[in-house]
């Protein structure tokens, strides 16, 4: 019998489990267990579960070799990246994902590989939006002759509650991210003392950026929403090309990126708790349109801030939102739909 799936065997029996908790590591391995029959059925694997098994274990046993080693700026690990492919694979439909505005990524590409700096901000629906971006961002660089092949990986701007949950990282390893505390944890830091901390790792995660010459992702949103709608930008996603631009002299591009139907593939759990961690209890196969906006230079955006507007990173997290909006559909530009009717 494969090494992979006597480890598992040799688990406590999923019975065991049922309140399994997922910030856990030790109680990870018996969830993902208790959840993989409802998963595979889902999934349609016909035989493939023990394939997953063995992903999941790889993937669980290098996170927990990572854990306490990790610092600001996190690699993205073989294992991860294998896990979260064979997942995307069975949950997008067979054949192309519909891509629209190619010619604006290719755009974005063309100035990266100029020494430019490319920044993409998109929506937050899903859990599963970093991977799937990856994965069509290489199954369209694939589409560039053998001569013209490039280095073009995200590196992804991650919150503190993707980073520090062992069931999240055991997925999110599959992208390259840059750790940020967002200012929602302002107030809990301030009560329990890690205030100063938390602008520390934040002021060394935006020297980062501006040091290391990779394409950035935003989820200019701040955090997700599994509703299939934009909301506001938040405040700390403008930070991002301010100190980019401010730190290099460069003015970054901004790439503007609708994700659209994703929602359906991590829908609402419907019990009480965060849905962020039960993705492996609702995972589902959807189909999945993106769209790539036209690029704006960072300055474009600064030059349009009111001049009495009191909180300008707030009006330019919802201006870089607004471009995310405009190519998105009728029905799903939430905060912005009554703006943009008939756009």
């Amino acid at each position: 019998m494969n090494n992979c799936i006597l480890l598992f065997n040799n688990l406590a029996h999923p019975a065991m489990t049922s309140q399994a908790n997922t910030n856990s590591a030790e109680n990870l391995l018996p969830y993902f267990i208790e959840q993989l029959p409802s998963l595979a059925k889902r999934l349609n694997l016909n035989g493939s579960e023990d394939k997953l098994k063995c992903l999941i274990l790889e993937a669980h046993k290098k996170e927990k070799s990572l854990r306490g080693k990790l610092g600001i700026a996190i690699k993205s690990t073989t294992e991860s990246r294998a896990l979260a492919h064979f997942l995307m694979e069975h949950l997008l439909p067979e054949g192309p994902t519909p891509i629209e505005g190619e010619e604006h990524f290719f755009s974005a590409v063309q100035h990266y590989c100029s020494g430019g700096r490319v920044i993409f901000v998109m929506n937050h629906n899903a859990v599963a939006d970093s991977v799937f971006l990856n994965l069509e961002i290489e199954k369209l660089l694939a589409k560039r002759p053998p001569e013209d092949a490039i280095s073009f990986v995200l590196t992804w701007v991650a919150g503190r509650r993707v980073y520090n949950n062992p069931l999240m990282l055991t997925f999110s390893l599959e992208s390259n991210m840059i750790t940020v505390i967002g200012d929602r944890y302002a107030e809990e830091a301030r009560t329990q003392g890690y205030l100063g901390e938390m602008r520390r790792h934040n002021a060394s995660a935006l020297n980062w950026m501006a040091e290391n010459a990779v394409p950035l992702a935003v989820f200019a949103e701040g955090s997700w929403h599994n509703d299939g709608q934009l909301h506001w930008g938040s405040p700390d996603a403008a930070n991002v090309p301010y100190v980019v631009a401010k730190k290099t002299g460069q003015d970054p591009l901004i790439l503007a990126c609708h994700i659209d139907g994703i929602h359906n593939m991590v829908p609402p759990s419907g019990k009480p708790g965060d849905d962020f961690h039960r993705i492996v209890e609702v995972l589902t196969p959807a189909p999945v349109t993106l769209r790539f906006r036209k690029p704006r230079k960072w300055s474009n955006f600064v030059s349009e801030v009111p001049g009495k507007e009191q909180d300008q990173f707030q009006w330019l997290s919802n201006a870089m939102m607004r471009e995310v909006a405009k190519i998105a559909p009728p029905g799903t530009r939430g905060v912005f739909e009554k703006e943009l009717l008939g756009f």
